[in-house]
């Protein structure tokens, strides 16, 4: 699965931590391989849907940050031959660490 968000993030910072929220709206492309009776052959739809999500941010020194974030993505559209109504809830856990130039 591929995806993008665009979100925004509102936050409170205390001392070298930020917390914050996060809001936005994501889109997913979605693909089923052949492999059972269910799926004769390759099947993809694009899914969108509001992600919501949770997040810090640590700075280790001036330029070094350390980050954290969860976001959970609540994605639908159509999918299959009969285009049935598809809804798929993801989530996900992010680390990253930044250097700031």
């Amino acid at each position: 699965m591929e995806y993008a968000d665009l979100r925004f993030r509102l936050g409170y910072v205390r001392g070298k931590v930020l917390f914050y929220g996060a809001a936005g709206w994501s889109w997913a492309k979605f693909r089923v391989h052949p492999g059972s009776v269910f799926t004769p052959r390759p099947n993809q739809t694009n899914l969108f849907g509001p992600s919501v999500g949770l997040g810090m941010e640590y700075n280790l020194s001036e330029r070094w940050l350390f980050g954290a974030d969860y976001t959970i993505r609540k994605l639908n559209g159509k999918f299959g031959e009969a285009a049935s109504e598809t809804d798929l809830d993801v989530g996900s856990l992010t680390f990253r660490v930044a250097y700031r130039f």
